[in-house]
């Protein structure tokens, strides 16, 4: 999650849609400052180059829960308010629910440090709240969806709207996830579950055509 109140910008960090990487070339752009709010922890990788990102006002709470918080969970720590989310240009990346359903699958079947593959580990449903929780408070639509499958356009859109540093190549750190072999007998996409995803995701088409 970033919020700008300087910039009137938002970005919500929708799991598995690659947001933790558009998050880190936002920071990398030169666009916020101490003043902004940012929740994103480095990517390890980060930790052993020299490059200097920007500070974190949220420190205290660096984990998963502030990363990815939803519009209305950022409006109920008191982060931003349902008037400025109708003012600002926030954003959150969509992507296709089956798809992102299969991401959230693998990733549960990563160990801790992100490396071995577990496939004993029981099969239980995602920790991933549904995407439309990250494009509505209530039933008003207040963040605007980004395609997953024009990745880098989008995060190009957003540097560029905010006034940021051009990168030449844009990073999207999903497919650790992706890439998994899934078991044998993994839990199947019922699209009865994900209804409000998947109008969601075909009105958000629909209007790209």
């Amino acid at each position: 999650m970033i919020i700008s109140h300087r910039k009137k910008f938002a970005f919500f960090a929708n799991q598995k849609t690659g947001s933790k990487a558009a998050g880190l070339m936002l920071r990398l752009s030169g666009i916020f400052n101490e003043n902004d709010i940012m929740s994103y922890q480095p990517f390890p990788a980060t930790r052993t180059v020299d490059i200097e990102l920007p500070p974190y006002n949220l420190a205290g709470q660096r984990n998963a829960s502030v990363d990815h918080f939803t519009p209305q969970k950022a409006i109920d720590a008191g982060y931003i308010t349902l008037e400025q989310l109708r003012e600002y240009d926030c954003y959150a990346f969509l992507r296709d629910p089956e798809e992102r359903f299969m991401a959230v699958r693998a990733a549960m079947q990563m160990n801790r440090n992100g490396r071995a593959f577990t496939p004993h580990r029981p099969h239980k449903p995602g920790p991933a709240p549904p995407q439309y929780t990250f494009f509505y408070v209530e039933d008003e639509q207040v963040v605007t969806p980004l395609n997953f499958n024009k990745y880098e356009e989008e995060v190009r859109m957003m540097i560029e709207k905010l006034g940021g540093y051009h990168h030449m190549d844009v990073a999207k750190i999903t497919e650790v996830y992706d890439n998994i072999e899934m078991p044998v007998t993994p839990v199947k996409f019922d699209p009865r579950h994900h209804m409000e995803d998947i109008v969601l995701y075909r009105n958000m088409i629909e209007n790209e055509q």
